[in-house]
């Protein structure tokens, strides 16, 4: 290890300004062109196909550049006090990168349901943006519940993270597909249900994926 001056110019030196610079500008072009294809250009459109290409590049050379963060490595030895801002260890540590795995889909799910089920209300329903975003009211009881058996699981009884982890990736895909299934059919029963228990799915995640 380096021992680092505590002085703000001394810390402000450990910051990993080309790893921030890759992921950010990588991943907010792949999120562009996600978010782009199919509604506003078409897959196989330069727009869609530039800033997926270039994002994903990014993204990779984000990995070369936290593998040659780790110590001994060229950038490490360029540089020895500054810090990855995602030591490559962790990427390919087994439990890790499940978890990151998990918090990805979570992350997915909760923007399907936000963006796409409040668009849905908005273009087919003809609601207006208030009332689009209030009837995604009804993921947020499916979140506490989640939320509240997953403190219960975890601190009162079997007190383990595995099975509620495991039991959120197989109820949150589920919800989706039964919301897809919901909005293709247009009953609003059925898409309350489908969004409380995607709810659920998405709750029973937060903490035990912390711990």
């Amino acid at each position: 290890d380096v021992n680092v001056e505590q002085t703000f110019k001394a810390r402000v030196l450990t910051i990993d300004y080309g790893g921030q610079i890759l992921f950010l500008f990588g991943l907010g072009l792949l999120v562009l062109a996600l978010t782009w294809a199919g509604s506003s250009y078409a897959w196989n459109s330069v727009q869609i196909l530039a800033p997926l290409i270039i994002g994903v590049a990014l993204l990779a050379a984000f990995l070369v550049w936290e593998y040659l963060m780790l110590p001994g490595n060229f950038l490490s030895r360029r540089s020895p006090t500054r810090k990855a801002m995602l030591p490559f260890k962790l990427l390919i540590a087994r439990n890790v990168s499940i978890l990151m795995y998990i918090s990805f889909l979570t992350g997915m799910a909760m923007y399907a349901v936000f963006y796409f089920v409040d668009l849905y209300f908005a273009l087919v329903h003809g609601k207006d943006s208030g009332e689009s975003g209030l009837n995604l009211l009804y993921y947020l009881p499916g979140l506490a519940a989640g939320s509240y058996l997953a403190m219960f699981i975890c601190n009162v009884w079997p007190m383990q993270t595995f099975g509620i982890l495991f039991f959120g990736v197989l109820i949150e895909p589920l919800g989706l597909t039964l919301v897809a299934l919901a909005l293709d059919r247009g009953g609003m029963p059925f898409i309350i249900v489908t969004l409380v228990l995607t709810g659920v799915g998405s709750g029973v995640r937060f903490m035990p994926g912390t711990l």
